[in-house]
This record gives structure tokens, C-alpha cells and sequence, in this order.
């Protein structure tokens, strides 16, 4: 979930300007199409200690590139191990960033939403190929969109976030009644991408449609299914859905830019819609490095569903490199996620058995010149970090 707002007069929008999210995807398969070659090796033959000098280096200039306070990152390769937390979790009062912090997945939550659909499936509760008409009939199209459409943004519904209007209001009026039902029904006025199953367009409202899919089968609600069907088979210690715009555990502070000074997002109202009232099923968990890490090789190697499941999971589309939930290219699977003062990837190539993770608390909602320098940073971080050994 990666979001960009109107904010000051300088930035010049358009109904052609790219989302952001998507020139996020693009970079990242730019990238990873030049690592995914027999000589790709994370570790191969450099030692321990030089890799891990060569991994810190990364890190701290993708620090500087984005100016982001702290980071926290996780590489894994075969016995390699090396984790490291950088900068600050709060600068106002001076905490350093551990890798034992929670912080806000974004969009990598749909990894796990779509999981539990799938594991509903297997189930019996549901099935891929049922219509949105039979969880939700008032939407249009109900009749003709199927939840494997609404998993793999093959829907063509309008999604919230591609609104600048909409932007704008929630920066500017934050304190407005937004709701993921509100959003929805500013979806349902909204002309479709294209027909049901006949394109790629990533949609958030998708993902809140998937609400009541799953709550209506499960007979529960979201954040019950994901811990039932998820964090407790996995014993994942610290992934959930706040119920609240902050949860318990947070102690990392997000932040953004604003005329070029560093600015706490964290306990700002437009914030709180953001990361709170309309991520959820969209981009609504917390996790740490930790349970990413167990979470991406059960998501890589179908731990939880059945071989059929797993197989529709890793299927994309043709023109999206996106499969149920979790963006596929070549080697490399995951997602990246991003709210307001959050981002982060987490990837998995199965085949070197290598994972990493990223964090940085900054990721800027307002500029939109700035937001793509934040997603830039941590993009090439990921890149390099992948091919730093070659």
C-alpha cells in the first residue's frame, strides 16, 4: 500500500503522472530481470566478514539517499546470517532502531490476506472462482467478479489512492468520516479499468472487497482468520492487525519531509487514516524482521496450503508479474510495502535459498517528487543488496 497525496504547489499533477506504486514495481523487476542469470549468488565466493562489510555499506548509503532516521535489514543466504538496525526509531527522543521492533508492513499484508483466502479454499469455505456478488451484490459487476480477480488486481476496480482529490481531502480534512466502506462506494461511481479479468491495475478497494469474502466464509473476522490460519501455525510471535491506529508496541516514529526538514508522522490524524483506517486488508499488519523472515520461506514454499493452492498463488498474469497476493519475477517472490512514514520489501529467491528484508521509518506522503526519491532508495537498496557479491 504506497500512497501519494497533493501537498504543496510545486509538485505538478496530471492524470498521466505514474503511480507510485507501480513505478516502485517497475524498478524493482527492472532490476531483478539483471539478477536472475546463472552467476547470481548472494554469498558465493566472498567471506562472511567482507559481505558483511559490503551489506553495511549498502544500507548506510541507502540511509543517506533517503534521509530516512533508522532502518532495520535482514539478509539470509543458506548459514549466512546478518541483521542489522541503523539510525534512530524516534529522533525526537534519541531511540536507537533495534532489530527487535515492530513496524508497519504496508502492502506486504497482502501476502497474508491472500493466504488465508487460500487456505479458506483449501478448506472448502470458499472458492476462487466464486462472484463478489455473492459476498457483496450491491457493487457493480458483483456478477462477474471473481475473488481470484480481486487477489491478483485483474478486477479493473477504480482503487482510492489513484484519486487526487481524495488525496487531498484526507491531508487536508482528516478528521472526515473516511472508512473503507466510503471508499468503496467512491469505487463503485468510479468507471472501471477494464471488463472484469481482462487487465492488471493494482487496486487497494480490491483488497477491502476481500473483506467481507473472508469474514462472511470464516464466520470471523480478518484479523482472526490471519491469526488462526497463519501467525499460529507458524508460532509468528509478533504479526497482527492493530485494533487501534497505534499498537501497543510501537516505539518506531514514522516520518516524511516537509520544505526539506525531517517531520513525525506518526501521531498526525491524516497519518492515522492512512496507516489505520483504510490500510487493513490492504496494508494493515505489523510484524518484525524476525517473523518476515519464517513468514517469507512458508510463503515461498506453500507451507500452509496444498500443492493446488500454492500452484494458483505463484501463477501470474502474463503482462503483471504478479500472482495471488505476492509479486513474482523469475527467481525472486514477495511484495513491498509502504504507508505513511513506513516502507519496506521483503523477498525470497528459494532456489539460493536467500531472503532479505528491509525497513526505513520515512516514506513521504505529500510530495510527490520526494515519495519517489524515498521508494528509489530502498529499491536501489534492494538491488544492490541482491547483486552485491557479483
Amino acid at each position: 500500500m504506497v500512497f501519494r497525496f497533493q501537498g504543496s504547489p510545486d509538485v505538478v499533477w496530471s492524470e498521466n503522472s505514474i503511480s507510485i506504486r507501480l513505478l516502485w514495481l517497475a524498478i524493482l523487476v527492472l532490476g531483478l530481470t539483471l539478477l536472475t542469470g546463472p552467476n547470481f549468488a548472494l554469498a558465493g565466493s566472498v567471506e562472511n566478514g567482507e559481505l558483511a562489510r559490503k551489506l553495511e555499506a549498502v544500507i548506510d548509503k541507502a540511509i543517506v539517499d533517503s534521509e530516512a532516521p533508522g532502518a532495520i535489514v535482514g539478509v539470509y543466504m543458506g548459514d549466512f546470517a546478518w541483521t542489522k538496525a541503523v539510525g534512530l526509531a524516534n529522533v525526537k527522543d534519541n531511540i536507537p532502531m533495534k532489530t527487535s521492533y515492530l513496524w508497519r508492513i504496508g502492502s506486504v499484508t497482502k501476502t497474508f490476506v491472500a493466504t488465508a483466502v487460500l487456505r479458506l479454499c483449501d478448506k472448502k469455505l470458499l472458492s476462487l472462482d466464486d462472484r463478489l456478488a455473492k459476498y457483496r451484490p450491491d457493487f457493480p459487476k458483483a456478477d462477474r467478479i471473481t475473488v481470484r480477480q480481486l487477489l491478483q488486481h485483474s478486477s479493473g476496480i477504480f482503487s482510492w489512492d489513484e484519486d487526487d482529490a481524495v488525496r487531498e481531502a484526507i491531508l487536508k480534512h482528516p478528521d472526515q468520516d473516511w472508512s473503507m466502506e466510503k471508499l468503496i462506494q467512491l469505487a463503485a461511481k468510479k468507471p472501471f479499468y477494464f471488463e472484469p479479468g481482462s487487465g492488471f491495475h493494482y487496486s487497494n478497494v480490491g483488497y477491502f472487497l476481500l473483506v467481507p469474502v473472508i469474514e462472511k466464509a470464516a464466520g470471523k473476522s480478518v484479523s482472526e482468520v490471519i491469526k488462526e490460519e497463519i501467525v499460529k501455525p507458524l508460532g509468528l510471535k509478533n504479526t497482527y492487525m492493530p485494533a487501534k491506529p497505534h499498537y501497543k508496541e510501537e516505539i518506531i516514529h514514522g516520518y516524511m519531509t516537509e520544505n526539506g526538514v525531517l517531520k513525525d508522522v506518526t501521531d498526525l490524524k491524516f497519518a492515522d487514516v492512512i496507516n489505520f483506517t483504510v490500510a487493513h486488508t490492504a496494508g494493515g499488519l505489523v510484524s518484525t524482521l524476525e517473523d518476515l523472515k519464517v513468514w517469507s520461506k512458508a510463503l515461498a514454499s506453500g507451507r500452509l496450503l496444498s500443492q493446488k493452492m500454492h500452484e494458483e498463488q505463484m501463477r501470474v498474469m502474463p503482462s503483471s508479474n504478479y500472482g495471488l497476493g505476492v509479486v513474482i519475477y523469475k527467481d525472486w517472490l514477495g511484495h513491498s510495502g509502504g504507508v505513511a512514514g513506513s516502507m519496506c520489501n521483503v523477498y525470497i529467491n528459494p532456489k539460493a535459498d536467500a531472503t532479505i528484508i528491509q525497513y526505513f521509518n520515512k516514506l513521504d506522503a505529500v510530495n510527490l517528487e520526494q515519495n519517489e526519491n524515498d521508494l528509489k532508495a530502498l529499491s536501489k537498496a534492494l538491488l544492490e543488496m541482491m547483486n552485491v557479491s557479483n
